[in-house]
């Protein structure tokens, strides 16, 4: 989950809602960017999907 809250409310909620992660958006651009690439980084090369 992407969003701009960082509540603690909202992180419980999300989880009992089983979300797979909880990240706050980044303000400024910059970091923005460079926390899209690490997430993109991640569900491409780093995470093991099951072949359908």
């Amino acid at each position: 989950m992407l969003t701009t809250s960082s509540s603690d409310k909202d992180t419980m909620l999300a989880y009992k809602n089983y979300v797979n992660c909880f990240i706050t958006k980044p303000v400024h651009a910059h970091d923005f960017i460079d926390a899209m690439c690490k997430i993109e980084d991640f569900w491409i090369n780093i995470v093991s999907i099951p072949k359908q």
